[in-house]
């Protein structure tokens, strides 16, 4: 379960440098989310909380303190050579037990040393800084500088809670010790997950109740509690809807296409029996016949296939272009479809081939030549 508080934001213009400033509205305070943490352990579960504030400071790195993968990594700073940067909240008991993972003293700045980026499509994992860096210079809008002492470092496999797996944008991670937090979650495994929700709510509402329809845009924050799969599924849910769509759209196509297939052979066959009939009066045989249609239909599914596999594959491959850079999602052609696909085609061809082929023998040579085409 995770109950997610998220407070608004303003963007402006620092007055004093030009540069783009953000102001969050209501910010949760270390003193907040500490009681919030052990009312919610009242509850009798284990409860840690994980927040975060990406809009205040950006990082000045020195480049003699990255590794060689984060080198590599492409526009990892700005024209102002900033590094956006993210200041992690955690609450009180947690933060010891980070302390404790990095062999730092309790109130040390804690550096979180893993990076997960999309790399034009592949999911990339890196250590951004060398084992011996001591000092990271963070710069905010008014370009007030801040020269940090990093008292431990923790690995990606320090970090066991739940609020560390996911994929960040920012670079530079640094845990800092009673920060406040633009957002901050609060991560349990209760029993009765109903019953914990409704007590959720009513800390929550201590502290930041909900008395607008729309909270986020009206007070400035909102509260969420749910479970954390739900909560993805919340915020996929523009995905899903995005393939049921796009499915939809591609299964229909193909049902045209395949009416069409059938449509188009049949009545091909049938407008011919004329000229079939006629054929077959000057010595043509059945089975000369049938190769004849045969390879007339393998010519029209090569026909129909080698551009459609060749757009098929092409069009995606374009478009995956453009998504990859936002997505690490990676082009792969699905192979055992292609194939399924043109074997279905084939074989409906074929069958509806043969049908009409079966019909044609049963029909009169010279009731088919005296036939009038109209």
């Amino acid at each position: 379960m995770m109950v997610d508080y998220c407070s608004n934001y303003d963007t402006g213009v620092n007055a004093k440098t030009g540069k783009e400033e953000r102001k969050i509205s209501r910010p949760v305070t270390s003193d907040q989310y500490n009681e919030i943490t052990q009312k919610l352990e009242k509850y009798g579960i284990d409860v840690y909380g994980v927040g975060a504030d990406a809009f205040t400071y950006n990082a000045l790195l020195d480049k003699n303190t990255l590794t060689k993968d984060m080198l590599q990594v492409p526009k990892f700073s700005d024209d102002n050579g900033e590094t956006r940067t993210e200041i992690v909240s955690v609450d009180e008991k947690l933060y010891k037990k980070l302390c404790d993972r990095a062999g730092a003293e309790y109130g040390s700045i804690l550096l979180l040393n893993t990076y997960q980026y999309n790399d034009n499509g592949v999911y990339t994992s890196i250590k951004p800084f060398k084992d011996d860096v001591t000092q990271i210079s963070l710069i905010n809008a008014a370009n007030e500088k801040n020269t940090l002492t990093i008292g431990g470092i923790l690995e990606q496999s320090d970090l066991k809670e739940y609020g560390f797996w996911e994929m960040t944008p920012y670079p530079v991670r640094i845990v800092v010790p009673d920060a406040d937090a633009r957002s901050f979650d609060w991560f349990s495994m209760p029993s009765d997950e109903d019953d914990y929700t409704e007590y959720a709510r009513s800390v929550m509402d201590e502290y930041f109740p909900i008395v607008a329809e729309d909270s986020y845009a009206e007070q400035g924050y909102t509260v969420r509690i749910a479970r954390t799969d739900a909560m993805i599924k919340m915020l996929n849910i523009a995905i899903v809807l995005a393939e049921i769509v796009m499915y939809g759209f591609v299964i229909l196509l193909i049902l045209m296409g395949f009416t069409s297939v059938i449509s188009t052979l049949t009545t091909n066959i049938r407008i011919r029996s004329r000229e079939f009939a006629v054929l077959k009066s000057v010595g043509m045989t059945n089975k000369s016949l049938c190769r004849m249609l045969y390879s007339e239909s393998i010519f029209c599914v090569l026909n129909a296939l080698v551009p459609g596999v060749i757009l098929g594959i092409a069009i995606p491959f374009l478009i995956n272009l453009s998504i990859r850079k936002a997505f690490p999602v990676l082009y792969h052609i699905p192979w055992t479809a292609l194939f399924g696909g043109i074997f279905v085609l084939i074989g409906i061809v074929f069958s509806i081939t043969r049908t009409e082929i079966h019909k044609l023998r049963d029909k009169s040579i010279i009731d088919e030549i005296r036939m009038d085409i109209v």
